[in-house]
């Protein structure tokens, strides 16, 4: 992701790219790592898309890119997207240049479209996360089992 020659040597001959790559932060985190793949990341994959002539980008970005104000009000697609504030997270930040990036590259001529996921879980959730917890217990709870501090 951090290196544009290797993300355009792996995207070379793809007709479709589903980048999905991030550097997730829910924290005060440093910005450096995060801005490292959210932002070039992000920016190496349109631009080796734009050169190696992929047909469609399929960018998941996540619901983080959206302001948060108003507090409490639904997040949808109209929400303006995160702004550099000081009370703005980095990775609400990121995410949002991210998708900066890649409308950026929609009017250069790449097709692209923009996903955004309350929360994306696979294979190595292997904590669990905090949204890996809240399925389990869902499950336990549908299955009639309790919570999970039975286990």
């Amino acid at each position: 992701m951090t290196d544009g020659q290797l993300c355009r040597r792996a995207l070379d001959g793809a007709q479709v790219v589903y980048h999905l790559a991030a550097r997730i932060s829910v924290g005060w985190d440093p910005p450096g790592p995060v801005e490292a793949v959210n932002l070039g990341g992000t920016s190496n994959v349109v631009e080796a898309c734009l050169a190696c002539g992929v047909e469609r980008l399929v960018h998941f970005s996540s619901i983080h890119a959206f302001s948060a104000d108003p507090v409490g009000g639904v997040i949808e697609e109209s929400r303006p997207l995160a702004e550099n504030q000081p009370h703005t997270l980095i990775y609400d930040r990121t995410k949002a240049e991210g998708e900066r990036k890649v409308a950026a590259a929609v009017a250069r001529g790449l097709d692209a479209v923009i996903v955004n996921p309350s929360s994306v879980i696979g294979p190595y959730d292997f904590a669990p996360s905090a949204m890996g917890e809240v399925l389990l217990d869902l499950f336990m709870a549908a299955s009639g089992a309790g919570g999970r501090s039975g286990l």
